[in-house]
């Protein structure tokens, strides 16, 4: 397979599992020929296995096609082959940063190091400590806090190179190809020992035999019995062993040009290096390449549309970027990372979104004149973005979503608000890692996110059928909006002492000239335990006009129940006491001046006669 410059995939040669995504039907195909399906989109990494295929577009969508038979594709299921590519959905959401194929499994790697893999795992290839195949994406989460940023797959066995230059491997052993000076099988990836003290910086897996970059060096291991070792009469070897490179008597390569730039390449049984006399910084697989990247979200970009303005015609290449990013959930997760490795093993203490620069980007949007430039971003954002969220997703880089969108202006704007549905669609756990990650931002940020949801509900509470019938439409939506302020309330309390914003800033003002409370309140304490919605079952919200009437009509309810408690007493004692006295003032009447309120009370009580039954 290949892809030329402006992201086109070609594919050529067997097609007796479908691999060359071309449905040909089991022929071969002997020249390139264009991958229709993906023929619109802008594919920039792709990877084949024995015969499967994944490919990786700029809008962070995945497709595999192929053999199947192990669920090498990701697509949740077994087949025997499929014979178009088919869209990883799993995987929606993350923003990938690097796809690798074995001879019939897969791996797949974000941007912050969190490591997904499927197929065949016979030998522990997939590193999850068993030998069960996985038709799906599935987290390897003993790599997460490592910092994996590159993966190279063999035929049973996989490498995996970090960020400070560390290898660790795992699946078969058989030849030594896992490095670690045996020949059994890894079920968990385990760190080459050899390697310790050593930066790597290239790994390339052949089908039995690894190669590593270190240095000026080229250290391998595993089945050499082919000369793919570059170690003359080695059959294979356990650990990384020096490959001698000295250049023959008519190479036209100098031994300076062996020490310089060098990508290191593994076939099945093969082995080469590809010698670039350029004066460039040296290949380095823990750097990735721009653009083999997904698109982000780039402030240069975003500025460059502050010039049109209202009716311009605007650039379609502009136009293209704006779709592709604001369309995308895996786009937007991956934008404004910190910086160097600071994103890395997000968690619920590190969601690794830097929000100033996030902030600067939605402020320059906010400046837009340019009716097509914003509409177009609003409805990627409301109908493609949001809507998009799953409720269990793959991972915590998924969510990144919950803290950039409430920087957005449009958020603030009651009138044309998204559906704020998304955060109550998630389950409880990626719940909570949203709810950990907005307690952490500062007060402002906090103080936006509260506002966003208000002004929902006072938004509500103006339309006419609420003003004129005095009660507030408890629709999906609105009842939704009130449980994420109800989270944020409980958030903003956590540590009662010390909230993060005062409870005046969740309270609307003249709640009480918008609906009946009064009414509200009596049927909530008739409907205690009813699921019926009332305003009261989140009276947060009440300023403090709202609870000075409450606590009026509380005291008068109280009142009356005290009054019908005594009566009713009155007459059970009638009928079950002959000797009880019957009282025709059943009150207590107290004469009292205003300078001596207190005194004159106790006074006239002490003076009448208390009988208890």
């Amino acid at each position: 397979m290949a892809i030329d410059e402006w992201g086109q995939p070609f594919s050529w040669g067997s097609d007796s599992m479908g691999q060359l995504g071309s449905n040909l039907g089991a022929y071969a195909q002997d020249k390139p020929k264009i991958i229709k399906f993906l023929a619109t989109r802008n594919v920039i990494q792709i990877a084949c296995g024995s015969y499967h295929s994944i490919a990786l577009t700029n809008n962070g969508e995945l497709y595999a096609w192929g053999a199947n038979s192990y669920g090498q594709c990701g697509l949740g299921t077994v087949s025997k082959k499929e014979t178009t590519p088919k869209q990883i959905t799993s995987l929606i959401g993350v923003p990938i940063a690097f796809v690798a194929c074995g001879s019939n499994h897969t791996f797949v790697l974000s941007k912050s190091g969190a490591v997904f893999g499927f197929g065949k795992n016979s030998h522990g290839q997939l590193g999850l400590q068993d030998r069960e195949s996985r038709c799906y994406p599935t987290h390897l989460k003993t790599l997460r806090s490592v910092k994996v940023c590159h993966i190279s797959c063999g035929d049973d066995f996989t490498a995996f190179l970090t960020l400070d230059g560390g290898v660790f491997t795992c699946g078969t052993g058989e030849y030594g190809q896992t490095g670690h000076g045996v020949t059994r099988d890894e079920l968990v990836p385990r760190k080459i020992m050899e390697l310790m003290g050593s930066t790597v910086t290239q790994i390339a897996c052949g089908r039995s035999h690894v190669l590593c970059r270190v240095g000026e060096r080229v250290l391998a291991c595993g089945y050499g019995a082919r000369g793919q070792l570059g170690c003359p009469h080695m059959t294979f070897l356990l650990v990384p062993t020096p490959v001698p490179i000295v250049p023959t008597d008519d190479s036209p390569f100098t031994q300076e040009n062996l020490n310089g730039r060098i990508r290191v390449f593994a076939g099945g049984d093969h082995s080469f290096l590809v010698i670039n006399s350029d004066k460039s910084k040296p290949v380095d697989d823990r750097l990735p390449e721009s653009k083999k990247q997904i698109l982000t979200l780039a402030i240069p970009k975003l500025a460059a549309c502050e010039v049109f303005k209202d009716e311009d015609v605007v650039n379609q290449d502009l136009l293209a970027y704006l779709e592709t990013v604001f369309g995308s959930l895996s786009c937007m997760n991956g934008s404004f990372l910190l910086q160097n490795s600071a994103h890395y093993g997000c968690n619920t203490k590190v969601p690794g979104v830097d929000l100033k620069k996030t902030e600067e980007a939605f402020n320059i949007i906010s400046r837009y004149e340019n009716s097509t430039i914003k509409e177009l971003i609003f409805s990627h954002l409301t109908e493609d973005i949001i809507k998009g969220v799953k409720s269990s997703p793959p991972d915590a880089e998924a969510l990144r979503v919950f803290l950039i969108l409430p920087l957005y202006h449009e958020m603030r704007n009651p009138r044309r608000h998204p559906e704020l549905q998304a955060f109550n669609k998630l389950q409880l756990h990626p719940q909570r890692i949203v709810q950990l990650w907005w307690d952490s931002q500062s007060t402002e940020y906090f103080e936006i996110l509260v506002d966003i949801f208000k002004s929902v509900i006072v938004y509500e509470l103006m339309q006419p059928v609420v003003r004129a019938n005095k009660k507030i439409n408890f629709t999906h939506s609105v009842i939704q909006i009130l449980n994420t302020l109800t989270t944020l309330n409980k958030i903003n309390f956590t540590n009662p002492k010390k909230p993060k914003i005062s409870a005046e800033c969740f309270y609307i003002e003249d709640l009480c000239n918008y609906v009946d409370i009064a009414t509200d309140y009596i049927n909530w304490l008739s409907d205690q335990n009813s699921t019926q919605p009332h305003l009261c079952n989140y009276a947060f919200l009440f300023d403090v006009q709202c609870k000075s009437l409450l606590l009026k009509i509380d005291q008068q309810l109280q009142m009356q129940m005290a009054v019908s408690r005594a009566t009713t007493m009155m007459f059970t004692r009638l009928f079950v006491d002959p000797t009880y006295e019957y009282h025709r003032d059943q009150f207590l009447n107290l004469t009292v001046s205003r300078n001596h309120i207190v005194r004159d009370t106790m006074l006239q009580i002490s003076r009448v006669c208390w009988r208890r039954s």
